[in-house]
């Protein structure tokens, strides 16, 4: 099973202990989809801070913002700032925000696959 964004792969198969909740969506090939549980949405406001932190500070100068994370109530960027949407001005939770790739963060994530999928093509030579 993969894991999520806030990394419950294993930790899913426990929901007493998890942050999220797998349900498989493909069986060709598995997929999942996670929501957040009530332990994961208290703790999304700390997960928000360090990724506003990693792109205030660990970012080369002119790279865009990785992940967009948008408010599905008003279609807007949620922002940086925490838990209130920068682009309508409401509270929100991490089950209101739906994240989407920029396409420079889809096309690094596509070479690095391609790259692992080559070295083990060559070690298993």
């Amino acid at each position: 099973m993969s894991s999520c964004a806030f990394g419950c792969g294993r930790e899913a198969r426990n929901s007493e202990r998890s942050r999220c909740s797998p349900s498989a969506i493909d069986n060709e090939p598995r997929r999942y989809e996670y929501h957040l549980t009530a332990k994961g949405e208290a703790f999304a406001s700390v997960l928000l801070a360090l990724r506003a932190w990693g792109e205030t500070w660990c970012k080369e100068p002119g790279e865009g913002i990785a992940v967009h994370h948008l408010h599905k109530t008003c279609g807007r960027e949620v922002g940086l700032s925490g838990t209130v949407c920068e682009g309508c001005g409401e509270p929100f939770t991490m089950n209101e925000v739906t994240g989407e790739l920029s396409a420079a963060f889809a096309q690094e994530r596509e070479d690095r696959s391609t790259a692992a999928r080559q070295d083990a093509e060559i070690r298993s030579t």
